[in-house]
């Protein structure tokens, strides 16, 4: 069972109505890429209300968990970030409420940092302490294999989106061919910029941004004759490129 505790801080103290929260929504974000780290196991979500706290028992549904699992001497929670609590406590309070949390350190977990309470170290706990506005913790380190694997996904959603921008280029030109339009690289351009196409960066196509996205479905499809010196079958016989088409 994983268990995620949710905190209200604002608007109507309504359970009825938590789901709705903006708070609680956002909060749901942390806990659905949990769970995809988890696939069908089962959860429960543990929600308390309090514009302000000064000591844990102002979290009445988190302290009863904690104390639950301190005297199994097994068990997880996780918050999305556990500066979040220490946020509405005021100054002079959060001392108190730290330790109070240090004494629960094994079964608490913060999603942002990616670790135990009890795996912060002396700096970061006072941090968190007095600092705890600017969230300054850093993320738990990741492994070399973590960033490689976050580098490499973020490569294929790049290639992705690419593909798909160059796609809608071959599409502009599919529909002007089909409409007995004169192709020139120039031409799809002025037509994509006129029908609010816009390149990756969000800015006006040329005949040599037109060239790259069309030669990049060249290279997806694997070294096939380059699309942009080449017209669509359907208009081959009908039409001559202009002598420096491609270039």
């Amino acid at each position: 069972m994983i268990l995620f505790h949710v905190l209200i801080t604002y608007g109507p103290n309504n359970h009825s109505a938590f789901s709705q929260h903006p708070q609680y929504k956002a909060q749901m974000i942390a806990r659905e890429g949990l769970l995809e780290k988890y696939p069908g196991k089962d959860s429960r979500v543990i929600c308390d209300y309090a514009r302000s706290v000064a000591r844990l028992n102002d979290l009445p549904n988190l302290q009863q968990v904690l104390c639950e699992m301190r005297a199994r001497g097994v068990g997880l929670i996780f918050v999305d970030d556990l500066a979040r609590i220490l946020r509405i406590a005021p100054i002079s309070h959060r001392g108190q409420l730290m330790s109070e949390l240090q004494s629960f350190a094994k079964h608490l977990i913060s999603l942002k940092h990616g670790m135990l309470l009890s795996e912060f170290t002396g700096t970061q706990i006072r941090d968190l302490t007095l600092h705890a506005e600017k969230m300054k913790l850093p993320r738990a380190p990741t492994s070399p294999r973590d960033t490689s694997a976050a580098q490499h996904a973020s490569a294929a959603a790049r290639s992705r989106k690419a593909q798909l921008l160059n796609q809608k280029i071959n599409n502009v030109r599919s529909a002007m061919a089909s409409a007995g339009s004169k192709i020139t690289l120039q031409a799809v351009a002025d037509e994509a910029n006129a029908i609010g196409l816009r390149t990756s960066v969000g800015g006006a196509w040329t005949r040599q941004a037109v060239k790259r996205a069309l030669d990049g479905l060249d290279e997806l499809a694997g070294g096939r004759e380059s699309p942009s010196s080449v017209q669509p079958q359907s208009t081959r016989s009908k039409q001559d490129h202009g002598p420096n088409e491609g270039k």
